[in-house]
């Protein structure tokens, strides 16, 4: 049987006939367990920081290891790993005698005593038990994965699971008969699991947002009411639109210009353009000014794209921002053309100065006083496009991640006296 080695920061689980374990704590309340083989690669990370916090020092007594708050026991045949609660129950199982690393990774999980559960993204269903969740992020109703896909686990027992891989992975009903399993799977043959295991839900979700990186505070404008369209026919509607809500007494904090798309009038010339329509916004400043005037927020609408007519995509092109991927064509009453090269391309975003360059392109924006960005069309390129970063298989995930990273970062360093 395999033994755990318990050095000061660590403890070592040689896994015989799988992958190896190895268990360590940053933080007294959490567990990181990394199981697999092969270098792990910081590309296929979600976390907030890479940096290498100081690790906790280790017990082991009558087969518990303890570590901060925490404990766990390694044991039985086929090799086991029981993460412990305050009562010394076990809760959570990794079967590690059963983890497969022939095809990537599949890591059976069992779940001990009655549990619901929650998180995974966006979705249907709220009580995840028993659900089948691909971790791929696609355009709703357009692929088989989640519209918003995140890797985060929490259980009606308190503890969260957090699984820090961002390339194509999975979590199913694994086969049983009374027990209650499921099975991770990643394609890559590598994963930190991270256990959170706070005082009650809201503890535990307190420890995912110090993982993963705590989400700012909105402004409180963008709790209101926000109209949206891209059905004018010229100025003179929009601002009709805004007069007969305050005519009517209808509350409304924000007006979000969408995008010019086919034969639909928004605010731009069209997808992957941020120049203004010459017929719905002949002159930026009056139209935008006059919203603002009668209190409302303004807010443009884009996709993640650069148009190859667009004024600022020959720099890119020349700079290396643009992926070999993208959106095809779309003209109205004409097909839209199978090539993406001959409509909108992705940037990569994965790149620093991609996101700086992408930022400093809104400046004439953010002079007119626009004051929020609905990023749309974040699903990410195929797994074959290559970024600068890596591979798409492991950035496809975090593709709209690294786009909003480039607004965050801006407007902190813009306007930093303001909520973005």
């Amino acid at each position: 049987m395999p033994e755990l080695k318990i050095t000061r920061s660590a403890a070592a689980v040689a896994v015989v006939g799988a992958c190896p374990v190895e268990i360590t704590a940053t933080d007294p309340r959490m567990l990181r367990i990394r199981i697999g083989t092969g270098p792990f690669d910081p590309a296929a990370s979600y976390l907030a920081s890479t940096e290498e916090r100081p690790l906790l020092p280790m017990t082991h007594q009558d087969g518990v290891t303890r570590v901060g708050t925490m404990a766990f026991r390694v044991g039985g045949e086929p090799l086991m790993l029981d993460i412990l609660d305050a009562a010394g129950g076990a809760p959570l199982r990794l079967r590690l005698g059963r983890a497969d690393l022939r095809r990537g990774l599949r890591l059976p999980l069992e779940f001990v005593g009655e549990q619901h559960f929650y998180g995974l993204g966006s979705g249907r269903r709220l009580d995840r038990l028993g659900a089948t969740r691909r971790f791929w992020n696609s355009h709703v109703n357009h692929g088989l994965g989640a519209d918003v896909s995140v890797p985060l686990l929490l259980s009606s027992a308190g503890y969260g699971l957090f699984f820090d891989h961002s390339g194509e992975a999975s979590l199913d009903p694994g086969d049983s008969n009374d027990d209650v399993l499921a099975d991770y799977c990643c394609a890559d043959g590598r994963v930190d699991i991270h256990v959170l295991a706070g005082a009650s839900l809201r503890e535990t979700l307190g420890l995912a947002a110090d993982l993963l990186g705590h989400a700012p505070m909105p402004p409180r404008w963008a709790l209101g009411f926000l109209q949206s369209t891209r059905h004018f026919d010229d100025t003179a509607e929009l601002l009709t639109l805004a007069d007969e809500f305050r005519a009517r007494d209808i509350p409304c904090d924000g007006i979000v210009l969408l995008s010019t798309y086919s034969d639909q009038h928004g605010w731009n010339k069209g997808v992957g353009y941020l120049t203004c329509d010459p017929m719905l916004l002949p002159d930026p400043a009056a139209t935008i000014g006059a919203l603002k005037r009668q209190g409302f927020r303004v807010i443009t609408h884009e996709y993640a794209v650069l148009h190859r007519d667009s004024p600022l995509y020959a720099e890119a092109e020349a700079a290396g921002y643009c992926l070999d991927d993208g959106y095809a064509e779309i003209v109205p009453t004409v097909r839209p053309s199978s090539n993406y090269l001959e409509g909108q391309r992705y940037l990569d975003f994965s790149q620093a100065a991609v996101r700086s360059w992408w930022w400093r392109a809104h400046a004439d924006l953010v002079a007119l006083g626009i004051d929020g960005w609905w990023l749309d069309g974040g699903e990410g390129p195929a797994a074959a496009t290559r970024f600068q970063a890596g591979p798409g298989d492991l950035l496809h995930n975090r593709f709209d991640l690294m786009r909003h990273q480039a607004f965050a970062e801006g407007e902190a360093a813009d306007r930093p006296d303001r909520r973005a």
